[in-house]
């Protein structure tokens, strides 16, 4: 049992009642002690002896006596014994009676604390001790009923619902009798079965067939007896119910939220009372049916009886639940104890803010009437809500209180009726003004516009409307539904056609588009205007790229004002215009004019959103909607508290016109609050009504009206207008009627021929498919205007839709018949004799049935073979009381989330909640009773790990919070319980999302039941379920998880399994944080529930799906380790895995083997590979040291060179596999010494063609034969950042440094060449070098090669067969006193990079100067000098 540390209310209370009793001059003291002598104590054994207290204020007692205390001489009229022994800070166990004083031992040996107190006041008369000492310990107990000894093998029988009472006797160790001991000495319980038994008195009863019972010895647990109770079934035969026959309602249940009503009980006068007959009855439950479910209701929970609801006479219906015939029916007459007279209201008129509340006071006649509430109605729906509620303090004083809650901005009249009709009070009745921002609301917003929409038709109808450029008057008053005269709409079109024929080409797009969307607006078709194309002139308008945003803006609207069809060879289709559309769109989210900036316009983005409105829930146009939003925000970012838009500083009527055509446009309505657009109670249409003037309106405010402002305003607000009433957009023609064209004969007659084909499809059936398609074929052959000339196209488009849908229904009426015919044999697999076992093949049936269509569903012909084979595995189910209930284990509230996760537990007879959860958390983790649960070991994380939600401490006005609740603590222990960190916190149980008003041991489980067991924190559950006892409004709203809850259970039924299934494990952990925040909304708890169930859905497997896989898994386990014979094993595996479907993938847990296996498998080929190839390239090489021969001449020279040649070009690798590289260095040797006896004899060197090429710029030169002059060297001095540079610096050590760093190449026609043959390469170094011998670095991509040669002339000079990187290697002070001494190559190759580290080589390792040295010596010196003198001195 956990230990309780104290609290802290309790030590200020102490504090608090010691301060009271100084002020008040009591003395304090310890106890308030009689006079010596005054009282006397004793205890008297059942025979007559006695025995007082000894000198020390002691009694010595043993287990075996019995007998009573007892005392005389007090003043007090009632005295109690407190002879007890604690367990705990909060439980105590009784050792003797405390109004009696009879001693109660229990089988131990004590010490108790004792003594004798007024009753009344609880002060303490006299203290004593009781020694008690242990005698023979108990060996044995028996049950008896009577006289007569009950247990498993002999069970009690009883008779219907009668009870017994139970006596338990007991046998000690030596004695062979047994001898009654109270039953206090004993645990008692019910241990299965259907039955209760009160331990404190013995009372047992059966309300089943059977139950059993336990009584275990407190002292000595392996000391106990179990006994069966059997009842016998006792017929019921009637029910009569006696009820008061008047009944004053009054009494309010504060916890509840509804009137005390009439509680079952022994008192005739208050009480009702059911009698059965016989009175032992088995089955004694009842079913109140409310006849007049108006005027009252009968409750269970809680034992709350007949609630009334309001005056009037209520009637019920009581039957038997088993047999409903057996009934009677009963009848209340339910009055107000104070009848409400008359009411009235304080104020006529209240004004209350937009989204605040407002209590107020109605007068009551009587004051204290029992029913003040009201039902509430409005003269206008939406503004305000008034509700009532009855409010119970401390003292249980009943007030009611009425509250105005405003909904939106308006004027409402509010009226009243009592609920009370008794007392002939009349309605109530008072007005409510809804302010924002305390103004008072404007008008209708719509009501406004019309009005001003028509303004700006008057003035414009005033303007010019019959030549070019009067476009937007004539769009404007057209658009609106007004019209113009027939004769100026005539001279318009003849001005059209005049400049189209004259100046079309000058026309920018805009002009264009303007032209058009005034002929759209008209009812002319603008592909014809005088023979001229307006639209073909848009989209192939050559300046629509370089040109401003307004042109494909406009363009685009043009061209969508009919969804006019865009020709393939188009050079701009719709999709290339809005792509230059959202070019204009910068990172603001605003538009711009021009790509050259990045300025945006409020204007020119409300009209790029007027024209990528028709786009934006567009699939094909999935950039558009996320571009549109960015927009939008920008909009709402820069909306001023006018609800206006600046431009140049300023508000204007254009700017905010394109704002609100844009989001009409987008059908969102501005005068929404919540669509952002609403400022300071200021909408868009009542911002444009402030630049109405007498004439038109203006631009700015303080201007006159100007005809382009009010176009802009007028078409604004008919945009607004048609978006309000659900007409098309502005700038959406579709509505307007069209002018047809003249009609050519040989189109008519093209025309005609494909209509008569339409027509004769007739009744459409799926043998009319060719048909169908030979009039569809025939239709798309027809030219554009021979198409508009076809008058029954429609029939055709249903006929393919009809003919569409006969083929879905042929195709899923097929699907139909398959999926039906699957479920039938499922529903026969179940078989004809139903078992227990035969419940997996009826769920899997009723889950396949459940997943048809309805359609496929009356396809099922055995459907009824599934609900009997359900009926009877139900019975079988009932009768063996088994099945499972989801149980999950919860803490959320102090933030340290789930206990345990949702699982399903399966129950057998006998369970009920806290055999469950003990299944869950373990028997030995719950702390308390099997009615109570006090506390879960292990549950706490700690102190540190407390986080009360923020919802917690806003409900409870800061009194439960992080804060209070780590103050209050949790004693150190781990356990998690009543009390732990707020003063109503502990444990509750929910079943199926409710309250319920039993114990968890009186709980009988369900199949399918959700049982949620959860920490509260504050108002003994509100946190739970958002509702505070006495108020039946919600405090917050908690929604109902428990269908969640369910299939995050089905999910850890197979948790390993779901949990490796990545979309799966995602909405599962979304769950977790749902639940985790109790105050997620419903919507989103239904949407993860939807999705978890989807997610399992689509990843469903089969039992063959883990067959297939196991199958998988052994080929990759056979694989073993990797070899090159390994291949053939590793494909299969591969092969196999890749034929599983994407849910058998998952079940595969070695993939990563084969993968791995597969990695090795490629690196063993890829060096197997590689050791061919270097096999390969070495013995070339091995054949051509053979091909030099063994007689070696000066002819041997050039197949020596090409061996030596093709040799150093192999890899290292490769050159050790040449087996025969000795012959090669012999013959070189031998070779090398016919040449110097040559020279040696004088002879004369054959002539050659050796010719020397040289760089000028760097000086550097190459000789030798196969050169010819058109060759060219090229030179490029190298870097220090040269990969090269890098490679050849790690060839030296630090005493060197290379300079003279080159890539030299030997280019032909401008292309790089191969060397012919080997040749004789001088790298100018400098005079001071002339006889040394230098190393030249030789870099290839392979590898780096050291060759030596002789300096002559300032040059050194090296024999090479290839071109590559060079650099010259010299010792590192050479270098220096070169480049310090400024002189020759060094410091020319240093300026043009040809030193790669500025003129001083590149060195290696590090150079540190001697006086740095020398300094850093001196330093560290001092410093020891000086630590050593502060240690002296501290000495001192």
């Amino acid at each position: 049992m956990k230990q309780k540390r104290n609290k802290m209310w309790k030590r200020m209370f102490s504090m608090l009642l010691v301060m009271a009793m100084l002020i008040t001059a009591i003395p304090v003291t310890a106890f308030a002690e009689p006079e010596a002598g005054a009282i006397r104590v004793w205890f008297e054994y059942d025979n007559g002896d006695t025995q007082e207290l000894d000198d020390s204020g002691a009694f010595h007692l043993t287990t075996d006596d019995k007998g009573t205390f007892k005392a005389e001489g007090y003043n007090s009229s009632r005295v109690g014994w407190k002879v007890v022994e604690f367990i705990d800070r909060w439980n105590t166990e009784p050792w003797a009676e405390y109004n009696s004083g009879v001693f109660q031992p229990y089988n131990k040996k004590i010490v108790l604390s004792s003594w004798l107190e007024d009753s009344d006041t609880k002060e303490k008369l006299v203290e004593f001790t009781v020694n008690v000492e242990k005698t023979a310990s108990i060996e044995e107990v028996k049950a008896f009923s009577g006289d007569k000894e009950i247990s498993m093998d002999q069970p009690c029988e009883m008779n219907g619902s009668e009870a017994q009472t139970l006596t338990l006797k007991v046998r000690k160790a030596g004695s062979g009798a047994f001898e009654p001991l109270p039953l206090s000495h004993f645990d008692i319980e019910k241990v299965s079965g259907e039955g209760m038994i009160l331990p404190a008195y013995g009372t047992f009863s059966v309300d089943g067939q059977e139950a059993v019972f336990k009584a275990t010895l407190k002292t000595d647990s392996s000391v106990f007896v179990e006994f069966k109770a059997v009842s016998l079934e006792v017929a019921l035969q009637t029910i009569s119910v006696s009820v008061p026959n008047v009944w004053y309602i009054n009494g309010w249940n504060g916890l509840g939220g509804y009137y005390v009503g009439i509680e079952e009980g022994d008192d005739s006068d208050n009480n009702y009372q059911i009698n059965y007959t016989p009175f032992n009855a088995s089955d004694k439950e009842v079913v109140w049916k409310p006849l007049t479910e108006d005027i009252a209701t009968h409750m269970e929970a809680y034992g709350n009886g007949i609630v009334p609801k309001k005056a009037g006479i209520a009637k019920f219906k009581v039957s038997s639940k088993s047999n409903p015939g057996i009934s009677t029916e009963v009848s209340v007459d339910f009055r107000y104890k104070d009848p409400l007279t008359a009411a009235n209201v304080e104020q006529e008129e209240y004004t209350v803010e937009e989204g605040d509340w407002l209590e107020f006071n109605i007068k009551a006649t009587p004051e204290y009437a029992t029913e003040q509430r009201f039902h509430w109605s409005y003269s206008k729906e939406g503004i305000v809500e008034v509700k009532d509620s009855v409010i119970q303090d401390v003292f249980n004083v009943k007030t009611t209180q009425h509250v105005i809650n405003a909904l939106n901005t308006g004027k409402v009249t509010v009226t009243g009726v009592p609920f009370d009709e008794t007392g002939s009070c009349k309605p109530v009745s008072f007005d409510v003004v809804v302010t924002k921002d305390g103004e008072v609301p404007q008008g209708d917003a719509l009501a406004m516009a019309k009005e001003d929409i028509a303004h700006g038709v008057q003035y414009l109808q005033g303007k010019s409307l019959e030549k070019y450029k009067d476009e937007w008057n004539i769009f404007s008053i057209l658009r609106s539904g007004a019209t113009i005269e027939q004769g100026k709409l005539d001279k318009y079109y003849e001005s059209v056609v005049k400049q189209l024929n004259t100046s079309s080409t000058n026309m920018r797009v805009t002009d264009l588009a303007r032209v058009a969307l005034a002929l759209e607006a008209m009812g002319k078709n603008p592909t014809d205007v005088g023979g001229f194309n307006v639209l073909e002139a848009i989209y192939n308008h050559k300046d629509m790229m370089t040109d401003s945003s307004n042109c494909p803006i406009f363009g685009l609207l043009a061209l969508d004002g009919r969804n006019y069809e865009i020709p393939k060879d188009a050079k701009w289709s719709r999709k290339n215009l809005v792509e230059q559309i959202l070019k204009f769109q910068k990172a603001s989210g605003g538009f711009g004019l021009s790509l050259d900036n990045d300025t945006t316009g409020i204007d020119m983005t409300g009209m790029a959103l007027q024209a990528l409105a028709p786009y934006y829930d567009n699939s094909a146009y999935p950039e558009v909607k996320p571009a549109v939003d960015k927009a939008l925000k920008h909009f709402k970012d820069n909306i001023t508290i006018n609800a206006g838009f600046l431009d140049m500083g300023s508000e204007n009527s254009c700017t905010t016109a394109q704002v609100l055509t844009a989001v009409s446009a987008l059908n969102i309505d501005p005068t929404v609050k919540e669509n952002g657009f609403v400022q300071n109670g200021n909408n868009m249409i009542s911002n444009l009504h402030t630049y109405k003037k007498d004439a038109g309106f203006a631009w700015q405010a303080t201007m006159q009206g100007q005809e382009m402002a009010t176009q802009q305003v007028t078409y604004a607000l008919v945009a607004y207008q048609r978006m309000a009433e659900g007409q098309t957009r502005l700038y959406d023609f579709t509505d307007v009627p069209e002018e047809k064209p003249s009609v050519d004969p040989e189109d008519e007659k093209a025309a005609k021929a494909v209509e008569d084909q339409i027509n004769a499809i007739g009744k459409v059936t799926l043998e009319s498919k060719k048909a169908i398609e030979e009039a569809r074929a025939a239709y798309n052959k027809l030219s554009e205007n021979q198409k508009k000339l076809v008058n029954n196209i429609e029939i055709l488009t249903k006929a393919e839709a009809e003919l569409k849908k006969l083929e879905e229904e042929a195709a899923q009426e097929e699907a139909d018949q398959k999926a039906a015919k699957e479920v039938e044999e499922k529903i026969n697999a179940i078989g004809e004799k139903i078992t227990l076992e035969s419940k997996k093949a009826i769920e899997e049936a009723r889950a396949a049935y459940e997943k048809l269509s309805e359609a496929q569903k009356k396809l099922v012909s055995n459907l009824e073979t599934l609900t009997k084979a359900e009926a009877e595995l139900k019975k079988l189910e009932e009768e063996a009381n088994t099945g499972y209930v989801i149980i999950s284990v919860e803490r959320f509230t102090i933030g340290q989330g789930f206990i345990h996760e949702p699982v399903k537990v399966p129950f057998e007879k006998g369970d009920n909640a806290a055999t469950l959860l003990k299944k869950v958390i373990g028997a030995e983790n719950f702390v308390g009773e099997d009615s109570y649960l006090s506390a879960i070991e292990g549950a706490d994380l700690g102190v540190d790990k407390v986080v009360v939600p923020d919802y917690i401490a806003e409900i409870s006005n800061n009194q439960v919070t992080t804060e209070t609740a780590r103050n209050n603590g949790n004693d150190g222990d781990d356990a998690l319980g009543e009390f732990d960190y707020s003063s109503m916190s502990g444990w509750m149980y929910h079943v199926n999302g409710e309250s319920v008003n039993y114990s968890i041991s009186s709980y009988k489980p369900v199949n399918g039941d959700v049982l949620r067991f959860q920490f509260t924190m504050y108002g003994y559950g509100t946190d739970l379920t958002g509702t505070s006892w006495g108020n039946p409004n919600p405090v917050i709203t908690i929604s109902n998880k428990d269908n969640l809850v369910a299939k995050m259970a089905d999910v850890n039924e197979n948790r390993d399994r779901w949990m490796a299934v990545p979309a799966v494990k995602a909405v599962y952990d979304e769950a977790v944080k749902a639940m985790e925040n109790v105050i997620t909304p419903k919507a989103e708890i239904d949407a993860i529930t939807e999705r978890l169930d989807k997610a399992m859905k689509d990843h469903e497997l089969t039992e063959n799906d883990q067959e297939v896989a196991n199958t998988v898994i052994e080929k990759i386990n056979g694989i073993g380790k990797v070899t090159l014979e390994s291949k053939k094993a590793i494909e299969e595996a591969r092969a196999a895995y890749n034929k599983l479907s994407e849910n058998q993938k998952k079940l595969v847990n070695n993939i990563e083997i084969l993968t791995k296996a597969e990695a090795e498998l490629k690196k063993l080929e890829e060096e197997a590979a590689q050791e061919e190839a270097d096999q390969k390239a070495a013995k070339e090489v091995e054949e051509k040291i053979n091909a030099i021969g063994e007689k070696i001449t000066l002819e041997s020279k050039k197949a020596i060179e090409a061996a030596r040649a093709a040799y150093e070009k192999l890899s290292e690798a490769q050159k050790k596999l040449v087996g025969n590289l000795e012959t090669l260095t012999k013959a070189e040797a031998e070779l090398k010494k016919l040449e110097e006896q040559q020279g040696q004899q004088g002879q004369e060197k054959p002539e050659t063609s050796s010719v020397t090429l040289v760089n000028k710029k760097y000086g550097v030169s190459l000789q030798g034969e196969g050169l010819t002059e058109d060759m060219e060297l090229q030179v490029e001095a190298l870097n220090k950042d040269s990969k090269d540079v890098e490679r050849m610096r790690k060839e030296i050590t630090s005493k060197n440094s290379i300079f003279r760093l080159f890539n030299i190449k030997l280019m032909k026609d401008g292309k790089e060449i191969q060397l012919p043959q080997k040749a004789i390469l001088s790298i100018p170094v400098g005079e001071k070098y002339n006889g040394k011998e230098l190393v030249v670095l030789a870099c290839s991509d392979k590898d780096i090669r050291q060759l030596k040669g002789k300096v002559a002339n300032g040059s050194v000079s090296v024999e090479v067969t290839e071109l590559m990187s060079f650099g010259v290697v010299v010792d590192t002070a050479d270098s220096e006193e070169e480049v310090n001494s400024g002189s020759g190559t060094g410091t020319a190759n240093s300026n043009t990079g040809g030193n790669s580290s500025g003129g001083k080589g590149v060195k290696t390792g590090d150079q540190t100067p001697m006086e740095v040295l020398v300094l850093l010596l001196t330093l560290s010196g001092a410093a020891v000098v000086m630590t050593a003198g502060k240690k002296r001195r501290e000495q001192k």
